[in-house]
């Protein structure tokens, strides 16, 4: 009997971790052949195979400087998604399962900031073959890299527009709004070709700031975001360095909502539609 768990990602050097989920798709669909009036199906053939993966750290700062907000591609530097073995009577043992990806695209998919909880952001890998190269391979019995750690989390802070405050804010969500095209080739059951088809990014913020729909205007304004996440202090409260502020360059936000309930707060959906200004990517952080 055996099990195992999820580990951090590895691309060259550089550890990704803080991983709270982590998961490989092999993507695989079938041909379920019959015929010669049989009640049952006589062969079955693998039709194509679109592998994906997905992973969500806290380490929002780590992961941005690893691989950025704009689509990565993997070329020559595998990215390394790790599974650690359990060990009986123990803890987790030094071995388990290394999942190497050899041939794709890497994009944010969401970062979600709650009040009253630790910021998180999440990727999705995917794949394509690479001069006729399966795009990944999984083997056992590896070494789990060393180093792993959760030495960096955020929270968050304050969001403005036209820097002024729009707060108490409750929560934020970016939805980074990558679509990512896959192409299938004649001879192979693998993607031939991975691309970004087409960007946009969505902010939905929920704040109990009773002027905020006055802020926005009734329709909407063109003031530009930002967006504050504050650097947690390893036994502590606020580090007070190492914050990271997502700003947007080109946008128009609107009021989705002004809604409540008996005995609750009354609670403003703002929905910011970030747009590329010629220079800038539509979110940028510093």
């Amino acid at each position: 009997m055996g099990a195992h768990t999820i580990a951090c990602l590895k691309r060259g050097e550089t550890l990704i971790d803080g991983i709270q989920e982590s998961g490989v798709s092999p993507g695989l669909t079938h041909f379920l052949i019959g015929g010669d009036n049989s009640a049952y199906n006589r062969m079955v053939s693998i039709n194509e195979q679109r592998p994906t993966a997905r992973f969500t750290t806290v380490k929002v700062a780590a992961a941005i400087t690893a691989l950025g907000l704009t689509g990565l591609a993997i070329g020559a530097t595998p990215l390394e998604i790790w599974f650690n073995d359990f060990d009986n009577e123990g803890s987790r043992k030094t071995t388990g399962e290394k999942i190497n990806v050899t041939g794709g695209i890497v994009a944010p998919r969401t970062l979600d900031a709650e009040q009253g909880a630790i910021a998180r952001i999440a990727y999705e890998l995917v794949m394509a073959e690479s001069d006729g190269t399966v795009p990944f391979t999984a083997t056992s019995a590896q070494t789990v890299p060393t180093g792993a750690d959760v030495d960096e989390s955020f929270r968050l802070g304050d969001v403005t527009v036209y820097g002024a405050s729009i707060g108490p804010v409750l929560g934020v969500s970016i939805d980074w709004g990558f679509v990512i095209k896959t192409i299938m080739g004649n001879d192979s059951i693998f993607p031939v070709l991975v691309a970004i088809e087409h960007v946009q990014p969505r902010i939905t913020i929920r704040t109990l700031k009773p002027e905020a729909l006055v802020a926005v205007g009734a329709s909407g304004t063109d003031d530009l975001w930002e967006i504050e996440l504050l650097a947690n202090e390893q036994g502590g409260g606020l580090a007070g360095v190492g914050d990271k502020v997502f700003s947007t360059h080109l946008n128009h936000s609107h009021v989705e909502s002004l809604s409540g309930t008996y005995r609750g707060e009354a609670v403003t959906t703002i929905m910011v539609e970030p747009i590329f200004d010629g220079t800038n990517a539509p979110i940028t952080v510093a």
